[in-house]
Parts: structure tokens; sequence; C-alpha cells
């Protein structure tokens, strides 16, 4: 074909587009990271970090002091269980405080969470009106505290520009690294100033914290101009893995918490061991989880098919550990030595599935929604679905306390995970089916 003087011009005029383009996509490659990007990813990591500290920072103290004031085991036992309990409280205001502006759903939320800790401090004076000041201020503050958490998370993922599996991770060690350390400082804290102080110093670092995420607030985005208030109340409910994810939660909560909150008198009784020994144990097993679900985030990003599978061996693992954590002391002499490991094998395992179960409860949402609907959602489910558990879980197991020895009470659990087992395969098959998109 002859190439005329128009041609040409032709090909010059295509070959300039094509060079634009180019030109245009290298203009748009995304920016490396910047020092302000880095120091607001670690303080939204702090803030991670603090809340879950908050958290445990009362629970070793709390009964104590309540036996001190005068109070039955039972009524310190309430003081303690407002706190999970005020999970649903939590659940239902969400979607409605998600109106609010995020300067004023923060400042709420923070103020709230900081006065009822701090209400320790100043109704010690009250007599028998202390227990009811008490149980009130653990109430306010768990819901406050939840609602708290739930939008640092989704700060976190709009920072990182919606990359769910990379916000669900930093979330997760981060803040349950603060809640294995959280019960260290509390003891410390109260050996040091005593209980009341330290339930004050623990409002004011509340309070520190809800300044740091507001300095944080250009990152937030608006979720109520994003989904409406139905939708969401919704979407807690209708996908099959979110709700399942319900199941699985509700059931950790419920023998982690009866696990860890009994270990230490079973290391006692069975092993001789110190109360203090026990405690090590729980740190040592904290970190272990950390660890476990940074290592999970890690192969999630690199490698997301593996997410059902780390899952699954994570319940496989739980299921095994809690089979074994009891009925060790039966294989004769002194097996200590195989009961912290098996404890830290369920940790790990706990772990796994905590980050994997939030991973694919958040893409089961992320069709439907926005990153920060779906993260929203997704701690919703994790933290309400644990804490209820971790409020009926103490009761069921104390009644088996009565009838059952500490080796037997420990592997009651273990069916519920071999189920879950089942089920997550046969609902991933299922939604595979479907075709959705688990990863």
């Amino acid at each position: 074909a002859r190439l005329t003087p128009l041609s040409l011009d032709k090909m010059d005029n295509e070959r300039e587009e094509i060079e634009s383009l180019l030109d245009c996509e290298e203009d748009g490659k995304p920016d490396s990271p910047t020092l302000h990007h880095h120091l607001v990813t670690a303080a939204l990591s702090f803030c991670a970090l603090i809340m879950g500290m908050v958290k445990t920072i009362p629970l070793p103290i709390l009964l104590p002091e309540s036996l001190d004031q005068g109070f039955s085991t039972e009524q310190g036992a309430c003081i303690i269980a407002a706190w999970p309990a005020s999970s649903i409280l939590a659940l239902l205001l969400q979607p409605v405080l998600n109106k609010l502006p995020n300067k004023g759903y923060i400042v709420a939320n923070g103020l709230l969470c900081a006065l009822g800790f701090m209400a320790f401090y100043f109704s010690r004076q009250l007599g028998p009106w202390y227990l009811y000041c008490a149980i009130i201020a653990r109430f306010i503050s768990g819901t406050s505290a939840m609602l708290l958490d739930n939008r640092a998370a989704v700060a976190i993922t709009t920072h990182l520009s919606g990359d769910l599996v990379a916000s669900t991770t930093l979330f997760e060690v981060f803040y349950t690294a603060g809640m294995a350390v959280g019960a260290y400082v509390g003891s410390l804290l109260n050996m040091l100033v005593g209980f009341p102080l330290t339930m004050l110093l623990s409002g004011v670092t509340v309070l520190l914290i809800t300044g740091l995420l507001l300095l944080c607030h250009p990152g937030f985005t608006n979720m109520s101009a994003k989904q409406s208030t139905k939708a969401v109340y919704l979407l807690h409910f209708s996908k099959e893995m979110v709700v399942y994810c319900w199941y699985i939660e509700f059931i950790m909560g419920a023998c982690m918490f009866f696990v860890e909150g009994n270990l230490t008198e079973y290391y006692r009784s069975t092993f001789s061991k110190s109360l203090e020994f026990g405690g090590v144990v729980l740190g040592v097993s904290g970190v272990v989880y950390s660890a476990t679900a940074g290592c999970i985030g890690l192969i999630r990003s690199r490698w997301p098919v593996l997410t059902l599978l780390t899952l699954e061996l994570g319940l496989v693992g739980v299921a095994v550990a809690l089979l074994f954590i009891g009925p060790v002391v039966d294989m004769g002499g002194n097996n200590i030595t195989v009961s912290v490991t098996t404890f830290n094998l369920l940790c790990a395992a706990s772990g796994a599935i905590q980050l994997s179960g939030m991973t694919l409860g958040a893409n089961a949402l992320a069709n439907q929604v926005t990153a920060e609907v779906a993260m929203s959602i997704t701690m919703n489910v994790y933290l309400v679905a644990y804490n209820v558990g971790a409020f009926v879980g103490p009761l069921v197991g104390g009644g088996l306390l009565s009838v059952l020895p500490y080796q037997r009470v420990f592997g009651v659990g273990s069916p519920f995970f071999v189920i879950a087992v089942v089920v997550v395969g046969a609902l991933a098959l299922y939604q595979r089916h479907k075709g959705v998109k688990l990863y």
C-alpha cells in the first residue's frame, strides 16, 4: 500500500495520542507512601492498640474491687458482664449514629466511654448505689468503646484505600496485642496507684485516643452518605457468610472467655501452679494470637485462595486443642508443658479463624457496599457475636463445672467447631455454585 502525506500525518497523530496516553498512565501511577501517610498509619495502629488495652485493663481488678466494697462474687460478675452485654445496644445504635458527622460521632462516643471509666473514681463514696453506678458505667463505656472501635477500623480501611485485607490485618493485630497486655497494665497500675486512679487514668487515655482519632479525621468517609440505615440493618442478616460468621464468633467468644477465665484456676488445682504462672501463660498466648493473625493477613494478601483453607484449619485446630487442654492430665505424670502448648495452639488457631473469617465476611459484602461500610458491618458482626458469646459462655460453663471437672468442661465446645468445619465447607461450595466470590 502507498503511503500518502495524508496517511503519514494520520500515523503521526496516532503515535502522539498513544504517547500522551502512556504519559498519562505514568503520571497516574500511585506515588510511594509519604511520611504523612506512614504517620497516620502508625497513629491509627496505636489507637487500635490502646483501645484493645483499655478493654482488658479492668478485667483482673474489677472482681477484687467488688469484693473489697462488700459485694458478692455474683454482683462483681454482673459488673464485669455489663461490658459484653452492651454489645447488643452498640449493634442497634451503629446504623443510626452513622448519620452523625464523623467528628460528632468520635467526640460523643469518646466522651461517653471516658466518663464510663471515670465514674468508678467519682462514685466510690455512694455506698450501696456504687454497685448500680458501676454496672451502668460499664454498660455505657462498653457500648461507646465498641462504637469507637468500629470507627477506628473504618478509618484504617479508608486510609488504606479500601484494602480490606490490609485493614483487617492491621486492626486485628494491634487490637488483640493491646488486649493481651491490657490485663498486665491493669494489674500493675492497680498495685502502684490503686483501683480508682487506674480507672481514672483509663478514662483519660480514652480521651487522648479520641483526640488522636480526630487528628486523623480527614481520612474518614461519611458512611451515611453511601448506605441507608435500612440497608445496613438488612445486610447484617442477609449474606450467608456474614450470618455464619455470627455463629463462629459466638462460639469463639463463649469458649475463649470461659477457657481463659478458668485456666489459671485449672493450672493451680491440677498442676499446683501459682496464679501468676497462669497470668504469664495468658500473656504469651495473646502474643501468639496476634502473631498468627498477622501471618494469616500476609498469607491472605499473597495467596487469597488460601483464605478459606486457613479458616478451616483454624476451626480444626481449636476443636483439637479444646479436646486436649483438659484431658492431657489423664496421660499420667506432670504434663503441664503439653497443656500450655495445647493452649497456645488454641490461641494460634483462634487468630487464624478471626482474621480469615473477618476477611471472608467483609468480602461477602464488598460487592454490595463500599469497603468502609463492609468493614463497619463486619466489625459489628464480630464484636457483637464475640461479646454475646463471652456473656453466655461463663454462664453455661459455670453450670457445667457444678457437674463436671475442669478437665471435661474444656472439651464441651469442641463439637461446635467440628460442626463449623462442615458447615463452612458446605457454605463455601454453595456460594461458589452461585458465583459469589469469597476472596
